[in-house]
Formats: C-alpha cells, structure tokens, sequence
C-alpha cells in the first residue's frame, strides 16, 4: 500500500478472537504489571536499603555553636554521607513525587508519543501520611516510613508505567530502531541486508497509513528513504527508483520536515536523497544537476556536511575536480569532523591526487592532510 493511498472504506474488518485466559492463571498482561511493580520495588530497594534499615544512623543533629545553638545536620564518623543523598534523589526522581512531566528525547510529541502530560497518581496525592499514622503504633515508625514510602514507589512506578504504555508508539521505535541498524548494515558493506531489515519494518507500519499520523508517516518516509539508498549501493536502479518514488509521495502527503526519532523526514530530506542516490549508482552529473536546494533549515551541520559531500563526489564523478575540492572545503568548514573521519572521503581525495591538477594542488593537499592522507 502507497502512503497516498486512501482509507480502506466498505466492510470492516472482522473482530478478532480475543482468547480468555484460564482459571488460576494471570493473563499476560497482569504479568506484565506484577513485574513492572517488582522491578520498582527493586529500584526503591537497591536506592535506599541502607537509611531503610537504620536512617538514624547516617544523620544526627547536633548544636552549632557558630550560630548560637541553631541546629545544623553533621554526620557520625564512619557513616556512609552519600545515603542520604540517595534517597533524597530516589523520593524526588521521576519514579516518586515529581513525574509531572513524562519527557525524553525519544518519548515527547515531536517523535512519536502523546506528549507530556501530568501524572497525577504520585505519593503526593495519596494519604500516605495516614497510612503512616496507622501502622506507626502497630511496628514502630522506621517499619512505617519504610512501607509508606515502598507503596508510594510502587504505585507511581505503575502508575507511569501505564501512561507509557497507553500514550507510546511502541511500532514507530521499533521501526527506528529498524532504520538504525539498516544504516550499520550499509555501513559493513551488506546493503541487501539492510533492505530487508527496513523493508521489513515497513511492512509493519503499512497498515496504518490510510489514518496515519505525522510521526507514522515520517517513519514510513524514513524507512524507505534508507531502503533506496542500500538498493543503490547494491546496483538495483529500478528498486532505488521506486523506493525513492515512494518517499517523495509522502514527503508531499506530509508536507513539512521533521525529525521523529532522530531520522529526520520531510521534502527536504527526501531533495537530499536525489543527490545522494544517483551518486550512489554513478550518475554524477545528474546528482550535480539536483544539487540547488536549499539545506538551511536543517539543523544538522553534519548532515549538511554530508550532502556536500555528496555532491563533491557527483562532481568527481563528472570529472570537475575543482568544484569538488571546493564543495569538499566548504563541507570542512560546516562540519569539520564529519570530512576529516570519514573513510569515504579519504578515499575520494585518493582519487582526486591520483590525477591532481595544478589549479587546485596547493587546496587539494592542504584537504588530504587534514584528512590523514598525505602526511
């Protein structure tokens, strides 16, 4: 299916089975939870077993005679002084009192969750204290302390885990985890391989892109977009063509850029990819034809970079030394680490001294030792 496809319209699709678990044994999902509150129990423990067993053992108070009696906390000699801290961190992390923003790099509205939004269910909107004033006369208060502030990681480990689970795409990570490791395969020489893993991935998401959203359409682009350029390496034009044919339709379905999941996706990127591709195959003077976009809004210098570099290369290809040793420095002036490490432009300036030219041999050598070329 085409992203540019419409809705399925018609019969709906048949509802599925859903299978009842049997008596005496939790479903899959309730396992699921049972091990979400163990690992928290888990972390609380691993965070706080040292003041958990004796908290009046690592601070005291004692007076200060520099302030006239006022008093000010001191540690006893031999006590662990980071226990403290621990739990101080652990009862105001994320886990505890203050998830009220669920946010990371990879979980916010930009790629490919709900967004942030508040977790109300935290230790400070139960009436722990109540609890604690219950069980205090019955096993002491470090006994009551200790269960009050367990429950209350308990249930706001759960309580976040919930939100996750509800509000995450779980497909659209696994799919950029897909696009990832095509990239690794491209890079050890093994394209073919790289096609199928991302192809693979694809095929998952296809069949949500009639009511796809933005992130699912960004992913759907990217993975294809990674497609065709391991179908170039490996020679395959018609496949390159029509996967890139694929991205470029839903580029324009998507109609801005974006950078769900760190892939970056939209009409520029997929303008990039025309350079990119027919390098890849050789045609170096239609990549040179296609080079005249405009990559300013693109945020990445080293992506930048790298289409320059491309386009030096489809320059080469054309036999125009000189514009590409010029592309090449304008490149090492955006990213300059992304040209001196890279091993396909040592080799590309290989090329370039093999039939170096006196007009560009002062620029061009000055390029191969920054390069590690020439010594």
């Amino acid at each position: 299916m085409s992203a540019t496809a419409a809705p399925p319209s018609g019969a709906s699709a048949p509802t599925p089975a859903v299978a009842v678990p049997g008596p005496g044994r939790p479903s899959g999902g309730a396992l699921v939870w049972v091990a979400v509150a163990v690992a928290t129990l888990a972390a609380w423990v691993v965070l706080t077993w040292p003041l958990a067993l004796h908290p009046d053992h690592f601070w005291t108070m004692a007076g200060n005679r520099a302030s006239a009696g006022q008093p000010n906390f001191v540690s006893r000699p031999g006590s662990l002084a980071g226990g403290d801290h621990l739990q101080n961190v652990f009862i105001q992390s994320v886990v505890v009192d203050n998830a009220r923003e669920l946010r990371s790099l990879y979980l916010d509205l930009r790629e490919g969750a709900a967004g942030p939004a508040p977790l109300r269910t935290t230790s400070l909107d139960v009436p722990w204290t109540v609890l604690l004033a219950l069980v205090w006369p019955l096993a002491g208060l470090v006994p009551a302390y200790n269960l009050s502030l367990a429950l209350s990681s308990v249930a706001t480990g759960l309580a976040a885990f919930g939100w996750l689970r509800r509000h995450t795409r779980w497909p659209l990570l696994a799919a950029a985890g897909a696009w990832r490791l095509g990239w690794t395969y491209q890079t050890l020489g093994r394209p073919k391989d790289a096609i199928e893993i991302v192809m693979t991935a694809a095929a998952a998401l296809e069949p949500g892109l009639g009511a796809a959203s933005p992130p699912h359409l960004s992913m759907w682009g990217s993975l294809h977009l990674n497609a065709a350029i391991a179908a170039a390496q490996a020679g395959e034009r018609a496949a390159a063509r029509d996967l890139l044919g694929e991205a470029r339709a839903t580029a324009r379905r998507l109609g801005v850029d974006r950078n769900d999941f760190q892939t970056f996706f939209g009409p520029t990127n997929v303008a990039i990819y025309e350079v990119s591709i027919p390098v890849e195959l050789g045609d170096g003077g239609i990549a040179v034809e296609r080079a005249g976009i405009d990559t300013s809004g693109v945020k990445s210098l080293e992506r930048r970079a790298h289409h320059l570099i491309d386009v030096a290369r489809g320059y080469g290809q054309w036999a125009k030394d000189s514009e590409a040793v010029h592309t090449l420095l304008e490149a090492e002036q955006l990213a300059p680490e992304e040209v001196h490490y890279n091993v396909m432009v040592r080799e590309f300036v290989r090329d370039l001294l093999r039939r170096e030219r006196r007009s560009i041999k002062r620029d061009l050598r000055g390029l191969a030792q920054r390069v590690g070329v020439l010594a």
